[in-house]
């Protein structure tokens, strides 16, 4: 499937924070988010997320992730952190 991606970047000292819309990506792809430098530093990730067997919602901190299956949802997913770099989170979220 072919996933568009909107972001919105807002700065509050050094906190950015990224929302990402319309993300078509599985909860197993979040804890890279936390490991991988290359993403900037991520604080939080949360969110729905539509797996193959439905919505997820989602809460993840570099402690550990929790995924809830709901019945319905919207495709958001909002990761919050530090020096946050778009593109290789997008990377990381497709998988």
């Amino acid at each position: 499937m072919n996933s568009e991606f909107l972001f919105i970047s807002f700065h509050i000292g050094y906190n950015t924070a990224i929302a990402s819309a319309s993300v078509q990506s599985s909860p197993q792809a979040i804890p890279a988010l936390f490991t991988d430098p290359a993403c900037g530093h991520v604080l939080r990730a949360k969110g729905f997320v539509q797996d193959k067997n439905g919505w997820v919602e989602l809460n993840a901190t570099a402690d550990g992730l929790t995924a809830n299956v709901i019945p319905k949802g919207q495709e958001v997913l909002i990761v919050i952190g530090e020096w946050l770099e778009k593109e290789r989170i997008e990377v990381r979220l497709k998988g």
